[in-house]
């Protein structure tokens, strides 16, 4: 049989250029059904087991609406991790932004989790030093989550540059008018984001800022896309 006929080889070759919904999605899954089991199992027997250590009504009451409160923020965290893995960028041609991003939503998600855990305790409003360093530490993750959403936001033209224009894709060669043709490498958000790219002439491997990229008029065949002003 000619392998290249092959309809198992074809199907593993699309496996490869895109991540399947199945590979997005499983880990949360598995975390959402984790997560509800246990909070229904909270629910069902959690009051019984708080009585059994604690003997004041009022802390028991406190406990339970505390720990009503955390189990939906898990519930909510662990449905967001779920979406986000639904609707993510799927397709590996893209280069390592598919997983980048990947990663920079997993940490935003995460930091927003814990600053919701953190306020949920009353650990926060504690004057002594277990309360100061709480605070410090809810400032700093708030801090980081805000920095990270302004990261976001300076990227967010970069990637839809990237993922409106289908000849964008790891291997493809494009030419920059009156710049030369370059073979894409590699496409990646660190920094300003960018494209790494083979400089076809010479062969030199060269970064190209998305700031500076997106200025440039790309040409591939008959298809021209100018650079903004």
């Amino acid at each position: 049989m000619n392998p290249m006929k092959d309809p198992f080889l074809k199907k593993t070759k699309s496996i490869k250029r895109y991540e399947t919904a199945f590979e997005r999605t499983i880990v949360s899954i598995i975390t959402l059904i984790i997560t509800v089991t246990m909070s229904m199992l909270w629910f069902s027997h959690g009051e019984k087991l708080v009585q059994g250590l604690v003997n004041s009504l009022e802390i028991r009451a406190k406990i339970m609406g505390k720990m009503k409160e955390v189990w939906e923020v898990l519930i909510l965290s662990s449905a967001l991790f779920l979406l986000k893995g639904i609707f993510r960028p799927s397709d590996r041609r893209k280069g390592s932004v598919q997983a980048q991003i990947n990663y920079f939503l997993n940490l935003e998600l995460a930091v927003f989790t814990v600053v919701e855990l953190i306020l949920i305790t009353d650990i926060v409003y504690d004057e002594g030093y277990v309360g100061l360093l709480t605070r410090l530490v809810l400032n700093l993750l708030a801090m980081s989550y805000f920095v990270g959403l302004r990261v976001l936001q300076q990227l967010c033209e970069f990637l839809h540059f990237i993922w409106r224009h289908e000849f964008l894709y790891v291997g493809n060669v494009f030419e920059i008018r009156n710049g030369g043709k370059y073979q894409i490498i590699d496409i990646h958000l660190k920094g300003v984001g960018g494209l790494i790219c083979k400089e076809e002439s010479t062969g030199r491997i060269v970064n190209m800022p998305s700031n500076s990229f997106l200025r440039a008029t790309l040409v591939l065949g008959n298809y021209t896309v100018e650079g903004r002003v």
